[in-house]
């Protein structure tokens, strides 16, 4: 097996053959591709939720691919938990709450919360750092929501939006508050 360093590689260079990582035909050693302290909170996140995924084709942009690897886990996560008690039916993925005109006039605009439950309450799911202003977009459509947190995690809200950390271990008190709102 080959160790690789990423610096300067084009992940397209990089293929999955039969189960296993190759770089230029050559099979590459995963533990060369996957080592620090964010993968190992990126295993934590696996073990806990119990999601399954294929973590290589993440770990081929390094520590982006990482926080993505992350980020999809959480949501496929949260979706799994919202959609057990809700049902598919009445849970929507990234619906768009609004035209972007954004992207017309060249800056940044959140037109998607990553779920929207019985067409009233937004919830999006954060592995990192929250963005106000995001969470602020989205609260001019959807008054009342919610920001989940994998483990600990703050940020501001506006009035009708709550903040959920450790939504991995517990996540009941983020469940009951979402019940309560529908009902």
């Amino acid at each position: 097996m080959k160790a690789v360093k990423l610096k300067g590689r084009r992940r397209e260079a990089f293929a999955i053959k039969h189960g296993h990582l190759f770089f230029s035909d050559e099979e590459v050693d995963l533990e060369s591709l996957a080592r620090g302290p964010l993968w190992e909170r990126a295993k934590r996140l696996l073990e806990h939720t119990k999601v399954e995924v294929d973590p290589r084709p993440f770990l081929v942009d390094g520590d982006m691919g990482i926080r993505r690897l992350m980020g999809y886990v959480f949501e496929e996560y949260v979706y799994g938990l919202l959609k057990g008690v809700f049902g598919e039916g009445n849970v929507e993925r990234h619906k768009e709450a609004y035209y972007p005109i954004g992207r017309i006039a060249g800056r940044r605009v959140h037109a998607y919360p990553d779920f929207v439950i019985s067409g009233k309450v937004a919830v999006e799911a954060k592995v990192g750092e929250c963005d106000e202003s995001q969470i602020s977009e989205y609260s001019r459509v959807y008054p009342l929501g919610a920001v989940v947190f994998p483990y600990s995690g703050s940020c501001r809200t506006p009035k009708g939006w709550r903040p959920f950390p450790w939504v991995v271990k517990d996540p009941k008190p983020f469940l009951d508050w979402i019940l309560y709102l529908l009902k």
